[in-house]
């Protein structure tokens, strides 16, 4: 745990990273404000759901700045092949954010009957999309010095 947190010092320290941080972060919530019909959602599942829908979105979207903001860091340590590893790293976060933004969202791609069959309404999509994003940012901020090739 020491190990990923002075790392994620370090890569923070880099202005460079805060700016790659912010975009990715704004660029996720404004995904989130757009997708999503907040007054519907709590119209229709009350507070409480509305208030974890709220705070997991932005858990997502901090999540996936900081993970941004490291890979570029990561991509400047290493230059070689960096392109393609924070290219499919980011769209693999991105496909991840995506199936669990909204109800509005997965309607729009036909998923609106799936997510009623769920017994919490799709949030739990949200909450392993968090989890998963967790866990690759934290493994990314442990090994964020090494470069392994297999």
């Amino acid at each position: 745990m020491k190990k990923a947190y002075k790392n994620m010092i370090l890569a923070l320290k880099n202005p460079a990273t805060w700016v790659v941080f912010f975009i990715a972060l704004i660029a996720m919530q404004a995904f989130y404000y757009y997708t999503t019909d907040y007054e519907l959602l709590r119209g229709n599942f009350g507070f409480v759901y509305y208030m974890v829908t709220l705070l997991l979105s932005l858990g997502i979207s901090l999540l996936f700045g900081l993970s941004a903001g490291m890979l570029w860091y990561r991509g400047k340590l290493f230059q070689k092949d960096s392109g393609a590893v924070a290219g499919g790293s980011i769209l693999g976060m991105l496909v991840g954010g995506c199936s669990a933004c909204s109800i509005s969202f997965a309607s729009a791609i036909g998923l609106g009957g799936l997510l009623s069959w769920l017994p919490f309404g799709g949030i739990e999509l949200k909450v392993l999309a968090f989890g998963i994003l967790a866990v690759t940012t934290y493994s990314l901020a442990t090994n964020l010095h090494e470069c392994r090739r297999r």
